[in-house]
């Protein structure tokens, strides 16, 4: 028998009629738990190539359905949905992190949700009784954030906000309470594809700007002249080895905010896969704040030594282009080996 019959006969008779075993020209070919397909007949190795050429396993033996056109048809719509309802809004959010690379760890989110849907697929194949009433409840209360964002000063971001909410609800209504419970970590991820720099800068910039250029001052004071100034901006005032005058400008893009957002989005990752107790997870959150607080102290630091010694020069430009990235990609690594070595936290693959 070949693989095509395997896969266009056999298989097809199997999933369609839910059977764990069909009979064809008199041989029996039998769905097992052990092995995904047993044949018993006289062609032992049948059993082999239904396994390896099609790799079944089919999470109905342990309580789920198997894959129909229905489960297939509320798949694609729990996909497109909520690209077709948030489109316009997303348009806008992806073409701020094409024109700011500060915000460009936005591209990730969506692959990095997408990773931890796939791995939670089985979920899409719960067979239990669907939470209607709580599913409409939850939309109705993501439509709700969505219409109030449009009469704030941040229509976009509070848009994005109830995009969690929104899924969470379709998850509801498609697939029940179990999906949900198993889907809540990529779903929760979706918050960071809101530009949330945005309404932190609002609430924290100018603050942290005070703080940057009051540590950054008390660090490089002992070593060359420079000074900061509060109002109306924070700046820094220093000059070069030849002489000429030299302000640095901390605003609120400046402040760190949005190595702040990246980083929390590294660190709850990093505390979903960790295998520790609660106490750690904090721990390593709270660190992760530090890092990326201080991070971002450093990459002032360097740039108002560069500053000093080589002006407003192409090392200066570059050091400001790429400065954020390499600090970013460098926390990262510290934050990994932090909790490795010192937490002693492990992580599960």
């Amino acid at each position: 028998m070949s693989s095509k019959f395997l896969r266009h006969v056999a298989l097809p008779l199997l999933l369609a009629d839910n059977k764990e075993e069909i009979r064809w020209k008199g041989k029996k070919i039998r769905f097992n738990q052990r092995q995904p397909l047993k044949y018993n007949g006289s062609h032992g190795w049948l059993g082999v190539v239904l396994s390896e050429n099609i790799g079944l396993r089919q999470s109905r033996l342990k309580g789920g359905q198997p894959l129909t056109r229905s489960l297939v048809l509320k798949i694609v719509v729990f996909l497109v949905l909520p690209v077709l309802l948030y489109f316009s809004d997303l348009k806008q959010v992806f073409n701020l992190a094409l024109s700011v690379p500060e915000v460009q760890y936005i591209f990730v989110v969506p692959f990095v949700s997408a990773y931890f849907f796939y791995r939670r697929k089985k979920s899409f194949l719960s067979n239990e009784q669907f939470s209607y009433l709580r599913g409409v409840l939850v939309s109705i209360l993501a439509m709700s954030v969505y219409v109030i964002g449009f009469f704030t000063s941040f229509p976009v971001e509070i848009h994005l906000l109830s995009l969690p909410i929104f899924v969470a609800g379709i998850t509801l209504l498609l697939f029940g309470n179990e999906a949900l419970k198993s889907l809540l970590f990529p779903i929760g991820l979706l918050v960071f594809i809101s530009p949330l720099p945005v309404l932190f800068m609002a609430l924290f910039g100018s603050n942290l700007s005070v703080s940057d250029g009051a540590l950054v001052t008390s660090i490089l004071s002992p070593f060359f002249p420079v000074t900061v100034s509060y109002q109306p901006l924070v700046i820094l005032n220093t000059i070069t080895v030849t002489g000429q005058p030299l302000e640095f400008l901390i605003n609120d893009y400046c402040s760190g905010v949005y190595s702040l957002t990246a980083f929390l989005f590294v660190a709850v990752i990093l505390l979903h896969i960790s295998v520790s107790s609660f106490s750690q997870k904090v721990f390593l959150m709270l660190s992760a704040v530090c890092a990326a607080y201080f991070l971002n102290i450093l990459r002032i630091l360097v740039l108002v030594v560069i500053g000093r010694y080589y002006g407003l020069s192409f090392q200066f430009e570059l050091a400001h282009a790429i400065g954020g990235t390499v600090l970013s990609f460098f926390g990262t690594l510290c934050l990994l080996f932090f909790a490795d070595k010192v937490l002693r936290i492990s992580f599960k693959p």
